[in-house]
């Protein structure tokens, strides 16, 4: 846990300078951003504008919207897992269909047959942990986790309309500039879904 929290700091520190120099960039007051959304801004802590452009004190951070940095890594964490699971569950799919037709299926029925299985993992993988524990497995990994914009649970629906658009975000990945520009740090699968991205840490503290 020592070494996962020390590179999570490391990953915070990226998150800060990253947005700092952003901010420079469009010339954008720090005091207009809020650091955490909804309930979660009442117990967030808050570090002096004048020193986050210099270093990230040692606070504590979960609650705040989560930086560019770690939900990216978090993000291709997840995509390769996903098709990993897509692979595992394609192979069964055809070996189910060679079991059923006693030979090669039908070339268009495993297809269709893949299509499906592989659309269903990758929406499932992203859904179905989201829905049930507020983060995907890359996201727990580097302590982020997904809530509504007011800060409560996201839920199940979110969660899906979440992954359903998310694909639509890794294909045009302009549509994920929110997170470094947008107020909310939200790219077009968080609007859609009302959701945002916070670190969560429990009660341990990043410097």
């Amino acid at each position: 846990v020592g070494g996962l929290d020390l590179v999570r700091r490391q990953l915070v520190r990226a998150d800060a300078t990253v947005d700092s120099l952003v901010g420079r960039v469009v010339r954008r007051d720090p005091e207009a951003r809020p650091v955490a959304p909804g309930r979660l801004a009442e117990h967030a802590e808050v570090t002096p504008a004048e020193s986050q452009d210099h270093e990230l004190q040692r606070r504590d951070v979960s609650g705040h919207y989560a930086g560019p940095v770690t939900r990216v890594l978090a993000l291709a964490g997840d995509v390769l897992a996903a098709v990993g699971l897509q692979a595992i569950l394609g192979w069964v799919a055809f070996f189910c269909l060679g079991l059923v037709f006693d030979a090669d299926a039908p070339s268009g029925l495993a297809r269709w047959v893949g299509v499906v299985a592989i659309g269903s993992a990758f929406i499932g993988y992203f859904w179905i942990p989201v829905a049930l524990f507020g983060r995907t497995l890359a996201m727990a990994v580097l302590g982020i986790a997904v809530v509504r914009r007011d800060g409560g649970v996201a839920g199940g629906r979110r969660a899906f309309v979440r992954a359903l658009i998310l694909p639509l975000s890794l294909l045009v990945p302009v549509l994920m500039l929110g997170m470094v520009l947008g107020k909310e740090r939200r790219t077009l699968h968080d609007a859609a879904s009302g959701t945002v991205e916070v670190y969560d840490w429990g009660e341990r503290e990043a410097e």
